[in-house]
């Protein structure tokens, strides 16, 4: 790899060094670039040295370094450039090259006395000078690179001159002094906030570059409005979770920028996104408060109840409370913007928050109803419409739901394409449940036929499970049933026709077993989950879920507080199943059990 490294370096030095000779190549050439091509460098290096001592042009030397360079040959190569060099005109690119052959070789005394008199020759050409820093920066001799850089700066007369590369040598030194005002320098000069941001983000590594960082920012801030630095600032505010500062930060950006709520607005949904709700909440809120004279004052009340929805969902005790807020929330932002899209997606949440939160199914099905009557040519009432049809399904009104399925599919296909597929895969969904398998899979294949769509995975899982068990008869009717149980959330039914089930050797037998593990895990049943899935590993040693079982056998041991029996179990897996789909799940649960996370 560091070989390769060289060859690149010097290919580079080269291309300063020379200009290919523009005459037609001749078969020698030819042959010899090919064998260069396909990695024979031994070949290629034999053909050059061969074109070289008939003709010493440009070209051919050029092909001389390349391939003695890559087969790592500079004690062959070191003379070649000396003798070029000696029948030449002084250059200080070929002394450049000179330096990178002899510093390879093992002769650094040399390689640097090369480089010093390619200086000599460069005199005051900038160019000429950073040419060799190149080279010395390709060696990792970052040091080096960095005084003969700064040389080039000084002779450009350009203060901000090869500013880029001595970021990129100063993080690589650790000098994040330095880097950070290098980089800031070109920040300043090209506003190009994607790089400046890259660039800092290497150099915070180092917890005390960030310290360093984040007072040079804030003291550019203090002393400017202009936008771009505020914005730099505001960036790493937000790396380093520093949300109250950055929230007065997006407010001073708004306010002498005059955006009206734009930087609020975007502030807040990129902290929400980054799980800082509270903070996410009050940029909404400021942005409410300036009523209609914001552009964003809709999108900012909805933002507002979204979130609070969002961090309602990360807090294990409800509080009717907070439901109801939301609840009004969103019915103040559909009185307020009516027959909108945004309205549409209101009354959609409500019924959503009814139906998860408050487990209210005749209520969250009159949101849905709502949703679908009132708002029927936006998206949203295809999502409702597809909830009442899962809702009755729950509920027990099979040909009510196979209704609502079919209306939606037909209906939306336009509007709501994703929610036009999934009303078709319930509608396959009602045929599997009551025994018709073969039609549902006529549903499942035309589904499945569009691998772009979100639903095709869904469809496919099935038509794999029916191919796998299409023999099983009523096995595979008692399976669908239980399956339906589970649906309608009637738990003890579903587990009594799950462990039916589970006394043969095939793949309903080992479904039920990961069927009645999930409903009692799910349950807060551990004992009964744990009890399950060890009888399941032990009954299939070479199960074909065998990764899933063990992946939720950990974090059952988890949840009953047996955290070394989780890490172990984790361990296994991965020694079991390196490739598994919960491969880098695993991963990531185990660092956390580590404490590395």
């Amino acid at each position: 790899m560091y070989i390769r490294t060289i060859c690149i370096i010097l290919t580079a030095v080269l291309l300063f060094a020379s200009v290919p000779t523009r005459g037609q190549s001749d078969e020698k050439y030819k042959l010899a670039q090919s064998y260069e091509k396909s990695g024979d460098l031994r070949a290629a290096g034999r053909l050059y040295q061969e074109l070289y001592a008939a003709n010493k042009s440009d070209r051919n030397f050029d092909g001389v370094v390349r391939a003695l360079s890559g087969l790592g040959q500079f004690a062959s190569l070191a003379p070649l450039v000396a003798e070029r060099i000696a029948a030449t005109a002084p250059d200080a690119k070929l002394y450049a090259l000179y330096g990178v052959v002899l510093w390879r070789d093992g002769k650094t005394s040399d390689a640097e006395q090369a480089w010093k008199t390619g200086l000599s020759y460069a005199g005051t050409d900038a160019a000429l000078i950073a040419a060799i820093a190149t080279a010395q920066s390709g060696l990792r001799l970052f040091d080096k690179s960095i005084a003969t850089y700064l040389l080039a700066r000084e002779k450009s007369g350009n203060n901000m001159a090869y500013a880029e590369e001595l970021a990129g040598l100063y993080g690589a030194t650790g000098n994040y002094e330095r880097g950070a005002d290098e980089i800031l320098t070109v920040f300043d000069a090209r506003k190009n906030m994607a790089q400046a941001q890259g660039q800092l983000s290497a150099l915070m590594a180092e917890p005390n570059a960030s310290v360093f960082i984040g007072k040079k920012l804030k003291n550019r801030a203090d002393k400017s409005d202009d936008y771009n630095d505020l914005k730099l600032y505001l960036w790493f505010l937000r790396e380093n979770k520093d949300y109250n500062t950055a929230f007065a930060v997006a407010e001073r950006i708004d306010k002498t920028a005059n955006m009206r709520g734009r930087e609020l607005f975007d502030f807040a949904e990129g902290v929400k996104r980054d799980g800082a709700y509270e903070i996410a909440i009050k940029a909404y809120s400021r942005i409410i408060e300036t009523g209609n004279k914001s552009p964003f004052f809709s999108q900012a009340l909805y933002g507002y109840a979204r979130t609070l929805e969002i961090n309602l969902s990360q807090v294990k005790k409800l509080n009717s409370t907070a439901i109801e807020e939301i609840l009004d929330r969103y019915n103040d932002i559909i009185k307020n913007f009516p027959n909108t899209p945004i309205a549409a997606d209101c009354q959609y949440r409500r019924g959503m928050i009814t139906w998860e939160y408050l487990h209210d199914a005749p209520k969250a099905n009159a949101e849905f109803n709502k949703t679908v009557t009132s708002y029927g040519m936006f998206a949203p009432a295809a999502a409702a419409a597809v909830m009442s049809g899962i809702i009755s399904i729950i509920e027990g009104d099979l040909d009510q739901s196979a209704m609502i399925f079919n209306m939606t599919a037909k209906r939306y296909v336009a509007i709501s394409p994703d929610d036009a597929d999934k009303a078709r895969y319930y509608s396959g969904e009602l045929l599997y449940f009551t025994g018709k398998a073969d039609s549902a899979k006529q549903i499942y294949n035309a589904l499945a036929a569009a691998p772009n769509r979100n639903i095709a995975n869904d469809a496919l899982e099935r038509i794999s499970f029916l191919a796998q068990n299409e023999d099983s008869g009523d096995r595979l009717r008692n399976f669908a049933q239980a399956e339906l149980l589970e649906m309608q959330k009637k738990y003890d039914d579903a587990l009594q026709s799950f462990r039916a089930l589970q006394n043969g050797d095939d793949d309903i037998a080992e479904r039920s077993y990961m069927k009645a593990a999930n409903i009692g895990f799910f349950s807060n049943n551990i004992s009964e989950a744990q009890l399950t899935i060890e009888k399941y590993l032990q009954k299939f040693p070479d199960a074909i879920y065998g990764d899933k079982a063990m992946f939720l056998l950990a974090n059952i041991y988890d949840v009953g507080g047996a955290k070394d029996k989780s890490l172990n179990t984790l361990t296994e897996l991965l020694a079991r199943y390196p490739l598994s789909i919960y491969a880098q799940e695993v991963r990531e649960k185990i660092r956390k059990l580590r404490g590395d996370a």
